[in-house]
């Protein structure tokens, strides 16, 4: 991969940031006005405004320390791709957006995948579940729902979502890094493949296809799938809840391993309308814009192994906290918190 350790530069640069607290050297590694996408589709310009971000979280969780779980990269001339899985732990000692100090210990996961090109974050997509930070720290989530999105602010955003423009990936655009030339060229169709399949085409018999019969995921919180049963159960849930639900790859990568097999990293947009009961309680007719990202272990041709990142909390407030209620007009009674 030439010169440039694009490992290395992950790995220092995300130890420097926030295990280091070397917060004044973030400009220096983000290109100028660089955008870096946050879960509930926010986005920040560039590293001041990270600046800004990471001493507020910091200054909520001041012994915060960062674990780096994992690392895939691959080459798209000009650029790398990349994709770190980390671990925080930390304790709350300050007040946050979140609300006042608890002084509990949270253990939180997430994935940030970035474009890197002339040593700097060009572009930066970062997922974490927020909703488990918000339960491990005893805090009541819809109490955090209406803090950080009031009625008056959100009350025509679904419609903004309403079916938004999504860019697929191009299949002639995918990106691979072999190790020692003995990877499989196909890791990016075989995803495009089981998305079209199963997500999309409702294919759920597929699932013993894609994935290995001790196949395991794990997700936001507590979320965690064991076995190909317990996937489908989980796939069909989804879909129970959001008939016409659509997931579109926005872009894929993958780095083979010394074995023969891969790991890969896809980004999606989950688009669809809760028109079927679910966790959060019965039908809303609120749409759903949701954006993640996760990676994969690949062996023989299946998945084995997966870790999904995305904003549980959004997805909380499309189905219990703002979005519109098919009953709205009818009633003023909230949809009951799923326990």
């Amino acid at each position: 991969m030439g010169d440039f350790d694009i490992v290395s530069f992950v790995r220092d640069s995300a130890d420097t940031m926030w295990n280091g607290k070397m917060l004044g050297r973030i400009p220096d590694l983000y290109a100028p006005s660089a955008p870096i996408h946050l879960g509930e589709g926010e986005t920040l310009r560039g590293g001041e405004e990270l600046v800004d971000r990471a001493v507020q979280c910091l200054a909520a969780f001041p012994d915060l320390h960062l674990f780096i779980d994992d690392v895939i990269c691959a080459r798209r001339d000009p650029a790398y791709l990349t994709s770190v899985r980390w671990t925080t732990v930390a304790h709350n000692t300050g007040a946050s957006v979140l609300g006042p100090a608890t002084g509990r210990r949270v253990v939180v996961t997430g994935i940030a995948n970035a474009v890197v090109a002339g040593g700097r974050y060009v572009e930066q997509w970062i997922e974490l579940g927020d909703g488990e930070l918000v339960r491990q720290l005893g805090l009541e989530e819809r109490s955090v729902l209406q803090r950080l999105w009031p009625a008056e602010a959100t009350s025509d955003f679904d419609e903004a979502l309403r079916w938004g423009t999504v860019e697929r990936a191009n299949r002639s655009e995918l990106a691979g890094r072999p190790a020692d030339g003995d990877v499989r060229s196909d890791i990016g169709d075989l995803v495009m493949a089981y998305v079209d399949a199963i997500w999309n085409g409702r294919q759920i018999g597929e699932v013993e296809r894609y994935f290995a019969p001790h196949y395991r995921e794990r997700g936001p919180g507590s979320r965690a799938v064991f076995g190909r049963e317990e996937l489908q159960t989980d796939i069909i849930s989804l879909l129970g809840a959001f008939p016409d639900l659509r997931l579109y790859v926005d872009d894929v990568f993958w780095e083979g391993d010394s074995e023969g097999g891969a790991r890969s990293s896809t980004r999606w947009t989950l688009l669809g309308t809760n028109t079927g009961p679910s966790a959060y309680g019965p039908p809303t007719d609120a749409y759903l814009r949701l954006s993640g990202i996760t990676n994969h272990r690949i062996d023989e041709g299946q998945f084995v192994e997966g870790w999904t990142a995305y904003s549980d909390l959004g997805l909380a407030r499309r189905l219990a906290g703002a979005a519109p209620r098919r009953q709205s007009e009818e009633t003023d009674e909230a949809a009951p918190w799923p326990t």
